[in-house]
């Protein structure tokens, strides 16, 4: 598999209104300790190779070692600066704001869509036992 592959699954996924809502989720994949994820403000069924971010996987990872401020509007700031830090040079984009959770799983590509169907029995009463 490879970054353009990605490419083609995010706009598979991303056009698919079953998969995803107001263009909503993001999609990553890892290689060689760099991280290709969603840019910020980019829609997935009309993204283009321009629409990823390339972060250091090592500077990631260390943003979970690190002690951050109480204050949750602070601690927000701080990580976010942290994260930008974490950007390859030459990239301006900003990240999507799970990252994190791209950088912290352990597969080369993660697909995080938000599809009506899995949203409505996770937030319905009894959800668990209609699943079932």
């Amino acid at each position: 598999m490879s970054f353009q592959q990605l490419v083609e699954h995010s706009r598979r996924y991303g056009s698919d209104p079953a998969f995803v809502l107001l263009g909503g989720g993001n999609t990553s994949f890892k290689e060689d300790r760099t991280l290709y994820v969603k840019a910020s403000g980019h829609a997935l069924g009309t993204i283009k190779e321009d629409g990823f971010v390339r972060m250091d996987l090592d500077l990631l990872e260390q943003i979970w070692h690190k002690q951050y401020s109480q204050d949750d509007d602070q601690r927000e700031d701080e990580v976010l600066k942290d994260m930008m830090y974490c950007r390859l040079e030459g990239e301006t984009a900003r990240p999507s704001v799970e990252a994190l959770l791209h950088a912290l799983l352990p597969f080369p590509y993660v697909v995080h869509l938000h599809p009506a169907l899995v949203n409505g029995l996770t937030c319905a009463q009894d959800g668990e036992a209609a699943v079932h």
